[in-house]
Formats: C-alpha cells, structure tokens, sequence
C-alpha cells in the first residue's frame, strides 16, 4: 500500500479481505442506518488499514466512517463539542541528529508550518509552538496551563509496542513514550478536562512491530486522550498540509463524530485523482473513542 505501481494489487487484496471479513455481514449492516464501523483487531490486521477493504465497486471508507478499538469498550462517551474546540499544534521542520546520544537520520519536514497554517485557516483556536519553540519543557507548560480538546503532533516519531523504542522528537532532543505518560498524568492532576484527540501527524509505527498500533493507542490513552490519530506508514509532509486541511474543514461540525470527520477527510482526497491510491489517503487510522 506504500508504493505507487500497487494500485491494482492492493485492490486485488483488498477485495479478498472484504469477501473474508465484510461480505459476511452485509445483510446485517445494510437497511438499518449504520454509518459507522468499529473493529478491533488481532495479529498483523493491526497494521492493515480497514478504510481500504473493496468490495469491487468501492472502498469500505466511501460508506462507513471506520474506527480501530482495542476492545470494544467505550469508557465515558463523549462527541466533541464546537464551541469548546481548541488545538494545541506543534511542529518542527529540523528534526535533531541524535537521539539519546544515537545518530539519527530523520528527514526534514519542510512543510510543516503550512500544517499548522492550515489548522489555524479553520477559524478553531490554536496555540501552536513552532520549530525551537517546540521544545520538551515549552510543550510540558503550555499543555500543563492550557485547555485543548485536540493536541496535533507535526513532528517525526516512532511507535512500537515496546515503550523503550517509542518517541517523539522535539527541537532539543525527544519525549520518550513514558515522558509523555507522565507529563500528562500531571496534567490530569492539574486539570479536570481530559484531551478528546491527539494528533500524530508525520511520524510511523515501528516497522515489523504486529503490536504497534497497540502502542499507538497506549500512548494516547495513557496520555489521557479519548483516541488518537496516527499513520500507518510516512508520506510526503505537502501530503500532510491536505490531510489536515480537510480533517479540520469537518471536525466538530454539528452531528459530526471523529470517525465522521475522518472519513469525510479520506473521501475528498480518494475523489482526487492525484491522491486516489490508498498510499495516500489509507494510512491515517483512528484509534479509540470514535464519538
């Protein structure tokens, strides 16, 4: 799904995972008003995007709205709210060349501000800490003395199941998954509002890790955030610029559900014929309460 010349292979997989997983159910799913499908998934179907299931004629995404859940539980319901949206963004266009003292070879993220620019251009307020503003201790206080619903990440990271590979990288360096779950923990002490959706815009999960999307949502969760959206794999950061445009057009408009936004988002790209193969479109997955 990450290449370009795939195009009618993966519409060849993807049919066979509707026919195994979907078609099963399809009098059960038609007639009765359901828009949204929630999955909880096991083994290496973590990191297979269920948005691009075909049934022949069209994708999964082009009629449901499509969440991951670890389990199916749904710990206090809450839809995101208009008129309480506000995002805390951040991002870095020059990732660091080390991370704890190890080389790394992170690429430069040119179109990062034109990311935050573009959440800005929505009309939702935004507190947004660019560049060397994005540093570990700048991040901890502005998310410690502030109220977001939605905190967006436009930096390079890496998710695995195993905490001791996962990380986010900032101006000076990087916030290792655990640091994460502490700085927010002390949020939570300090405030009585909880994060609704972290945004993990640009960074990838481990590559080979069946149980990285697990990390993905343990982080948020563990974050303190209702759910989380992530990539399966990176693009290009212009691509980012698109994607955030869109998703931010329908977030939290009357009777729309993160999933709902989501969706709409993936379909105007797919209706693009520049951005019609799932490589663009498919990696973004949402994780966790999908209201």
């Amino acid at each position: 799904m990450e290449e370009e010349y795939t195009f009618e292979a993966v519409k060849s997989g993807a049919e066979k995972l509707y026919g195994w997983m979907i078609q099963p159910a399809r009098e059960t799913l038609q007639g009765k008003g359901i828009n949204t499908l929630v999955f909880a998934l096991d083994s290496v179907l973590r990191n297979v995007p269920m948005t691009v299931l075909h049934d022949g004629e069209q994708y999964l995404v082009e009629n449901y709205a499509i969440a991951l859940a670890p389990d199916l539980s749904l710990p206090n319901p809450q839809t995101l709210q208009a008129e309480q949206l506000k995002v805390l963004a951040v991002g870095l266009t020059d990732p660091p060349k080390a991370v704890k003292d190890v080389p790394v070879n992170f690429a430069q993220l040119k179109n990062v501000n034109q990311e935050l620019d573009a959440i800005a251009s929505s009309g939702i307020p935004m507190t947004a800490l660019r560049d060397q503003a994005f540093t570990g201790e700048r991040f901890n206080t502005a998310i410690n003395r502030g109220s977001f619903s939605i905190v967006h990440l436009a930096t390079h990271g890496q998710f695995s199941s195993d905490p001791q590979n996962a990380f986010l990288l900032t101006s000076n360096g990087e916030i290792g998954i655990n640091d994460l779950d502490s700085l927010f923990r002390v949020r939570g002490q300090l405030r009585p509002d909880n994060v609704e959706l972290l945004i993990l815009s640009a960074c990838e999960t481990a590559i080979g890790d069946e149980l990285a999307a697990l990390g993905i949502a343990g982080a948020a969760f563990r974050a303190g955030a209702r759910s989380a959206i992530a990539s399966l794999w990176t693009l290009d950061d212009a691509f980012g610029v698109e994607f955030t445009r869109e998703f931010y057009r329908h977030v939290g408009q009357p009777g729309v559900t993160k999933a709902k936004a989501l969706q709409l988002a993936q379909k105007s790209l797919l209706a693009n014929p520049q951005y019609e193969h799932p490589r663009y479109w498919a990696t973004y997955v949402l994780i966790g309460n999908w209201l």
